[in-house]
């Protein structure tokens, strides 16, 4: 849509994202349910992904990004959602369809 839309050029655009947005344990939680799993996850600190990165590279790579998670970011595509009438799909929903799709492989 803002690649076509010659009056979308030269702003700044967050594309759709649905409000209420979930944590990561809340996430985890959802995808959990949705798949008929327990939930569960660990959390790595600095040093051991560090330590890991010398064996890993993606590892490597990923204490690189980790300022990335020191402070919590949400984006607002209210501003997409009202130029081009878009309804984001809720997570709730995304999650279900996505798990749907692997469990049963119907697709999105």
């Amino acid at each position: 849509m803002l690649a076509t839309d010659d009056s979308a050029w030269n702003q700044v655009w967050h594309l759709p994202t649905a409000a209420s947005p979930l944590t990561g344990a809340e996430f985890i939680e959802k995808a959990a349910a949705a798949l008929g799993k327990t939930p569960g996850y660990s959390i790595l600190s600095k040093w051991m992904i560090r330590l890991g990165g010398l064996f890993d590279g993606t590892t490597k790579e990923l204490n690189e990004m980790l300022y990335q998670y020191e402070f919590d970011y949400l984006f607002d595509s209210s501003k997409f959602d009202s130029a081009y009438r878009f309804q984001p799909t809720s997570y709730e929903e995304g999650i279900k369809a996505t798990a749907n799709a692997y469990t049963y492989g119907t697709g999105f």
